[in-house]
């Protein structure tokens, strides 16, 4: 039992190392989706609570056995009152940073929609991130002049349908990077800088033109009003297979004391 409980204790200073050797970079928004009460989903950004959001439509929280508590879409119906998260507080624009991040963890099927809105600030020639599942199973970013694209998913050989996969893209200056799994993904030129707002920004639907939505899963949705390294993006997606050798090597120390 002795043994038992000093490897949990080792297991958890190893995650808590692992979280504060995360970026340090300012977050705008941060949903966990840990902690919804009736339909607000608190902020957990740099400045928590600027940012709280609101559930709308039948957006709910589900249980996830793998990731916990969820954000849930069905991507029924598109209107205004479409399944999405209301991302309330302060203007959020991203245009006067000149750069950002935008992240999550998405969980979604195949469902025949040409789009899969993760977030919008206007219409989709304003700023809007989302994946293209049938059939070029792409990222799809508009942020500026020109709509841009990502390699095909089947470049890094990635089948996202039916598992969580981590999903971002890093705007800087007139280009995008995007990143699947903590990976890099290709990138493109925008065109043009990050462009102002037009709407109110929304997780889960195309809130300017309301035709498209997300219908699945969406975890840890984070915003950053820096352009996160390639480091960075790693660090808060790590690697099982790093997770588990940490977790071996602390216990590789543990047995050498105990000699």
């Amino acid at each position: 039992m002795v043994v038992l409980q000093k490897t949990l204790v080792v297991m958890f200073a190893v995650c808590l190392c692992l979280v504060a050797s995360s970026t340090q970079a300012e977050m705008l928004v941060h949903y966990t989706f840990d902690d919804v009460t009736g339909t607000t989903v608190p902020d957990h950004g740099t400045d928590a609570g600027d940012h709280a959001g609101t559930l709308i439509g039948d957006a709910f929280i589900a249980t996830d056995a793998e990731r916990g508590a969820v954000l849930e879409l069905d991507g029924v119906d598109v209107n205004e009152n479409s399944d999405h998260v209301q991302i309330g507080g302060p203007a959020l624009d991203l245009n006067v940073a000149g750069s950002a991040t935008i992240a999550a963890w998405i969980w979604t099927a195949k469902t025949g929609y040409p789009h899969q809105a993760i977030f919008s600030s206007g219409p989709m020639a304003n700023l809007y991130f989302g994946v293209i599942p049938d059939p070029e199973d792409q990222f799809l970013a508009n942020g500026g002049p020109t709509a841009i694209r990502s390699n095909n998913w089947a470049d890094l050989l990635v089948d996202y349908h039916g598992r969580w996969t981590h999903v971002a893209v890093v705007m800087e200056g007139d280009m995008s990077y995007f990143y699947v799994d903590g990976m890099p993904f290709g990138s493109a030129d925008r065109g043009g800088p990050i462009p102002a707002p037009t709407k109110s920004p929304v997780v889960g639907m195309d809130i300017g033109s309301l035709r498209w939505v997300f219908k699945g899963r969406i975890d840890d949705f984070r915003i950053y009003n820096e352009a996160l390294s390639a480091e960075e993006i790693a660090a808060i997606v790590p690697e099982p297979s790093t997770l588990m050798l940490l977790a071996i090597g602390a216990l590789v120390l543990l047995a050498r004391r105990k000699r």
